[in-house]
């Protein structure tokens, strides 16, 4: 090899890996933005059904427009950087929902909610991306503790029940959320649609309906890992 051509491999090199250092850098920095905005996501949409006041109600629209659309940026440049980024991996259901409810504990003992959570660690494996999954499981649990506080609110009880379990059906893995609350209100349909919509980037689905004894029940259904 002469050295003009190794000086051109040379560059070449230099080039993809700094190339691959970009996509590192922006992976990094979509995945911790990610977080908080997801957070802030699922938060406004439920603040929208205690808000009375119209103008109130209408700021809090543009904070949820707002939000979505840097979502979207996130998004694409998570896509962007996705070969080089974090990759789907066979995970736990299970394990991740003891980490959020284990995280959310304290807090919702406090408003006098009590988690109840079935679940078997290891077992439960489906592939997606960790935070991805634990970020949809953490959404689903701050609906479900938005409903059941709802029902502390109204009735003035002093404790109130959100059961999650893991289960599993043939080929598929369920998360199944009661939160023993009235049915989802209007307010609460953008935090349900962005369930359903990152169920569905998982390769899975988002049903809605009636608990057995009252409540309502969300059940996340994610196809089963290897």
């Amino acid at each position: 090899m002469n050295t003009e051509s190794a000086d051109s491999l040379e560059r070449v090199e230099l080039y993809v890996q700094r190339l691959e250092a970009v996509h590192r850098l922006i992976a990094g920095v979509a995945h911790e933005i990610n977080n908080p905005l997801t957070s802030v996501q699922g938060l406004v949409a439920l603040l929208g059904g205690e808000v009375e006041d119209e103008q109130a109600r209408q700021d809090l629209k543009i904070v949820g427009e707002e939000v979505r659309r840097a979502v979207q940026i996130v998004r694409g440049l998570r896509a962007f950087a996705g070969k080089i980024g974090e990759k789907p991996q066979p995970c736990s259901l299970g394990h991740i929902v003891n980490l959020v409810t284990d995280a959310r504990g304290y807090e919702t003992r406090a408003k006098g909610i009590d988690l109840l959570v079935d679940t078997e660690q290891n077992v439960h494996l489906v592939v997606a991306i960790p935070a991805d999954l634990h970020q949809l499981v953490l959404m689903l649990l701050l609906r479900a503790e938005e409903a059941a506080m709802r029902v502390l609110r109204v009735e003035g009880s002093p404790s109130q029940e959100v059961r999650l379990a893991v289960t599993v059906a043939p080929g598929a893995v369920l998360l199944v959320v009661d939160d023993g609350g009235p049915p989802p209100p209007a307010a609460a349909e953008p935090i349900l649609r962005a369930c359903s919509l990152a169920a569905a980037d998982l390769g899975g689905s988002l049903a809605v309906e009636e608990a057995p004894g009252g409540g309502t029940r969300v059940t996340l259904t994610l196809p089963a890992g290897l």
